[in-house]
């Protein structure tokens, strides 16, 4: 079911994530088809008719949201598929702030090397990623770090041949199984 004109797309957008809320650029970049998959299987989850002895709601209330919400995701979901998001703003009027970067079409993507804008997390972290969330190194860098860390590393057959677990032979035996 496509999405027909603006107002089309709002009410397929606020049914599926907070009514009411404003959509702008911003909120289209991050509007991608794993965005909408992740809300809409919450939000059927929420309203699935087969729940509504257990919430204890109506039935028949709890099934015409689900076919609601259901039409929004396939109504989002199709818009998105092959819509750059600079179109997409154009489709439904939003109107951008300042110059807004497209990509440029025939140029091969490179890896980016970027710093972490934002809160370090609250969670344990591992050295490397305390450093990334502190902002003293790029995600590239911590990257090739690890990977050339993890290069450093004997194999777990060398460390248990100098260790004198294993003997060659049954190295060679393992690998051959």
């Amino acid at each position: 079911m496509p999405v027909k004109s603006k107002e089309d797309f709002f009410n397929a957008y606020n049914v599926l994530f907070v009514p009411g809320n404003e959509i702008s650029i911003e909120s289209l970049r991050h509007l991608q088809l794993s965005v909408i998959n992740s809300a809409y299987r919450k939000k059927a989850l929420q309203s699935h008719p087969d729940r509504s002895k257990v919430v204890g709601e109506n039935e028949v209330e709890m099934k015409e949201r689900f076919i609601e919400i259901t039409l929004a995701y396939e109504k989002l979901s199709s818009f998105m598929k092959g819509n750059p998001i600079s179109v997409l703003a154009d489709e439904i009027g939003i109107q951008r702030k300042g110059k807004e970067r497209t990509a440029r079409p025939n140029k091969k993507k490179s890896f980016s090397d970027h710093f972490y804008k934002g809160c370090i997390p609250k969670h344990r972290l591992l050295i490397g990623q305390f450093i990334y969330y502190s902002v003293l190194i790029s995600w590239r860098k911590l990257t090739e770090a690890i990977i050339w860390q993890k290069r450093q590393r004997p194999s777990i057959g060398q460390i248990a041949l100098e260790w004198g677990i294993l003997s060659s032979y049954d190295i060679k035996r393992i690998l051959t199984e």
